[in-house]
């Protein structure tokens, strides 16, 4: 009897470290909620004059913390999205065709600047989109 009682424990414990697992693996699978909509990474670059390639690290895109606004293709506002400090997004949406809109800064400086990213979410997944915002460097 004590036997089968040790077992039943042991197999909640191993289901509920699985379920914990599950829940953490990582920011997207955390943030996205529905079936279907949109994940990705801002990155702003250039980071350093005259970028060649084959370019050491240093000079590669840096994430992008930054607000950007989702719209259909009717220019009618979704939602807008924040990215984080890693430069990652997600937002879930049913499926169809949008717009994924840089916000203009608040301090009105011409850099960094985006330019909208066309994206279609299709019935069965997130859509990967990468937003690049120019650092104005050349």
């Amino acid at each position: 009897m004590k036997t089968k009682v040790r077992i039943a424990l042991f197999l909640i414990v191993l289901l509920l470290v699985i379920a914990l697992l599950l829940g953490f693996m990582g920011p997207q699978s955390k943030a996205l909620k529905g079936t279907t909509g949109v994940f990705g990474t801002v990155l702003l670059g250039p980071t350093c004059s005259v970028v060649r390639i084959n370019a050491s690290q240093a000079c590669a895109d840096k994430p992008y913390r930054t607000n950007m606004l989702i719209t259909n293709t009717d220019d009618l506002e979704i939602a807008t999205v924040s990215s984080n400090s890693s430069g990652e997004f997600s937002y879930p949406l049913p499926p169809g065709e949008y717009n994924l809109n840089p916000m203009r800064n608040q301090n009105r400086s011409l850099f960094p600047r985006g330019r909208p990213v066309y994206f279609v979410v299709n019935e069965s997944n997130y859509t990967n989109v990468t937003m690049l915002y120019d650092t104005g460097i050349r």
